[in-house]
């Protein structure tokens, strides 16, 4: 979204590109404005799939296609009640964890789905529900998703938060035709990623052989190869947004090596004691309420001597740095 200028020398929210029937503004206004609910999941167990109640977790929505996987269905352990139930025009947002960010639209053949209290719901009332989704996977909001995660190590998003990011609408009739353009689209990247995924899935084969004929004679630990170190330390909400550059707990965990254009930044005085990461570090997360989130492992390659965060609600790190010996 752009704005132009009339004769008038009056800003216009217009898109770049358009389908030419379709005039006028389209008008900026908050998520909460346009949604209902923004309702927290159950608080349950996952058990064996009972045949019938589907139970949807952060992990089970897919990276690539934000669709709903049913890899590993089970079902939610509990009382289980309508309040629970994802319906048509719902949006799930995952709330906590490396995950912040990522979305579900609901699709009526996934199914009677309950979700789970990692998750927020939002139900889209009068707007065409697949172009507001379109708008969760902009640069636009990664940016506001990065920004508002970046005052705790541990990345999270809260249901008033959620309910203030800036969405676009327009006319209904303009809405429907550019959501079956996109969801077109979307089904021929989900088509693509299958592909994608299977050739994953060969090369992490083709290493586990490599390992297994050569390399098991080689046993080390980390303590022999280099030593550890933890994030920043006293820090307050108030120090994040400015300042020198860190890196977040979701570009390690999203990213095999670290994306220097993804650093957020933080107040640090220069004569305050923090451990800087350098060329070569190895980072970990340490913690997370997504068991699947922790352990995960990313190198820096950078030049540029930055910090790494640690988890505001614990007295240790989320991230883990690691200085291998030269």
């Amino acid at each position: 979204m752009t704005t132009t200028k009339n004769n008038e020398h009056k800003k216009l929210n217009v898109p770049n590109l358009r389908f030419t029937k379709f005039q006028g503004e389209w008008k900026k206004t908050k998520f909460g404005d346009i949604a209902t609910g923004f309702d927290y999941g159950m608080n349950a167990a996952a058990k064996n799939y009972d045949g019938v109640n589907k139970y949807i977790r952060i992990t089970d929505i897919d990276e690539a296609s934000s669709t709903y996987t049913d890899k590993d269905i089970v079902s939610p352990d509990g009382i289980l009640t309508d309040n629970y139930l994802v319906n048509n025009r719902d949006i799930l947002l995952a709330r906590t964890g490396a995950s912040t960010g990522k979305s579900y639209l609901y699709k009526q053949s996934d199914g009677k789905l309950y979700y789970a209290g990692f998750l927020i719901r939002a139900n889209v009332t009068t707007h065409d529900p697949y172009f507001v989704f379109s708008q969760l996977h902009t640069h636009r909001y990664w940016r506001w998703v990065s920004i508002m995660s970046a005052r705790s190590g541990q990345p999270g998003i809260n249901s008033q938060e959620y309910s203030s990011f800036p969405i676009y609408t327009t006319s209904i009739e303009e809405e429907s035709k550019i959501a079956k353009l996109l969801s077109l689209l979307d089904e021929r990247i989900a088509t693509q990623n299958k592909i994608i995924d299977k050739l994953q899935s060969l090369i992490k084969g083709l290493n586990d052989f490599l390992y297994t004929q050569y390399g098991g004679e080689v046993l080390t630990s980390f303590a022999e190869l280099g030593t550890s170190y933890s994030g920043l330390s006293g820090k307050s909400a108030q120090d994040f947004g400015s300042g020198k550059p860190f890196i977040t707990y979701l570009n390690v965990y999203s990213n095999n090596v670290i994306k220097e254009n993804d650093f957020q930044y933080v107040a640090i005085k220069d004569d305050e004691k923090q451990n800087v990461v350098k060329y070569g570090d190895v980072l970990f997360t340490l913690s997370s309420e997504t068991p699947e989130e922790v352990g995960v492992g990313s190198v820096y390659l950078g030049k540029e001597k930055v910090h790494i965060p640690e988890h505001t609600r614990s007295l240790s790190g989320s991230l883990l740095g690691y200085k291998t010996i030269p």
